[in-house]
C-alpha cells in the first residue's frame, strides 16, 4: 500500500479537524499546536475555533480502505494527530462524520487516541464494539496511568498506550488492560530529556507480559541524554528497532 505518514507505528494519519486544548504536562510543547500556529491557524484553546475540512479530505480513508482490501491487509490509521477526538469542544458534526467513515471502512484499523478517557461515552456503542477500532490513551508519566484503566473500562477491552512524549517513569501497568505499548521521547525546540531507564523499563515490562512494544524515537536527546537532534538520535533502543504492532 505504501506509507502515508512518517509516524513509524501507523500507515496513515487522519484528522477530522485541527485544534485542541492542553490538559496535562504532555501537552506543554505540543507539536500539533506548534504546527497549527506555523500554518496560521488559531485553533488552540477552549474558546478557539477548529479547522475543518471538505469532501476531498474525507474521501481519503475510503481510498485507503480500497487499497487495503485489495491487499487483503488492515492498514493502521492514527486518528487524530492534530486534535483529540474526545475533546468536548470539538465540532460534533465532524465527529459524527468520523463515526460514519469508520463504519464504511472495515479494512482500516482506526487507532483512536485521546488524553480524555473520561469522555469515552461520546463514542457510539457500535463504534466502541467495532472490530476495526482500537482505542488508546496517552500516558506521559505515572500521574496519568489512571487513563489506561478508565479507557479500558469504558470500551470493555484492552487499549493501546502511547507513552509519548515520556516526561516521567510509567510503572505499575496492568497487562490485562493493554493491547499495545508505544513510547518515545519529545522533539522540538523546547523538548525535555527523558531518562533512558524509563524506556527500558517499559520495554522490559512489555516483553515480560507479551505485549507488542514499539519504540518510536529518542527525540532530541540520545541515549546518553546529550542533545543531538531527533534525526541523529534515531530510534534504536539497545542497538535495535522495536517495531511491535497489535495482532
Amino acid at each position: 500500500m505504501g506509507a502515508g505518514t512518517p509516524i513509524s507505528w501507523c500507515d496513515f494519519t487522519f484528522n477530522p479537524w485541527w485544534g485542541c486544548t492542553e490538559v496535562s504536562p504532555g501537552c506543554d510543547n505540543c507539536y500539533a499546536k506548534r504546527d497549527s500556529i506555523r500554518y496560521g491557524f488559531k485553533v488552540w484553546g477552549k474558546d478557539a475555533g477548529r479547522r475543518v475540512f471538505g469532501n476531498k479530505h474525507w474521501a481519503q480513508p475510503h481510498v485507503w480502505n480500497q487499497k487495503a482490501a485489495r491487499a487483503e491487509a488492515r492498514a493502521l490509521v492514527f486518528c487524530a494527530s492534530m486534535a483529540d477526538i474526545l475533546d468536548a469542544d470539538g465540532p460534533e458534526s465532524e465527529r459524527e462524520r468520523l463515526w460514519d467513515t469508520i463504519r464504511a471502512t472495515p479494512s482500516l484499523r482506526w487507532l483512536l487516541l485521546t488524553k480524555r478517557p473520561g469522555q469515552w461515552f461520546i463514542v457510539p456503542r457500535d463504534i466502541r464494539d467495532a472490530r476495526n477500532v482500537l482505542p488508546g490513551v496517552t500516558v506521559e508519566s505515572d500521574e496519568y496511568r489512571w487513563r489506561v484503566e478508565k479507557m479500558s473500562e469504558g470500551f470493555g477491552r484492552p487499549v493501546f498506550v502511547s507513552a509519548e512524549p515520556l516526561v516521567g517513569p510509567v510503572t505499575g501497568l496492568s497487562a490485562g488492560h493493554i493491547a499495545w505499548l508505544i513510547t518515545g521521547g519529545e522533539s522540538g525546540p523546547r523538548a525535555r530529556a527523558a531518562d533512558p531507564a524509563w524506556f527500558r523499563a517499559l520495554r522490559d515490562w512489555a516483553v515480560e507480559n507479551e505485549v507488542p512494544f514499539h519504540f518510536k524515537q529518542w527525540g532530541e536527546y540520545d541515549e546518553t541524554m546529550a542533545r543531538v537532534g531527533r534525526v541523529r538520535a534515531g530510534r534504536l533502543l539497545d542497538g535495535r528497532e522495536w517495531n511491535g504492532r497489535p495482532a
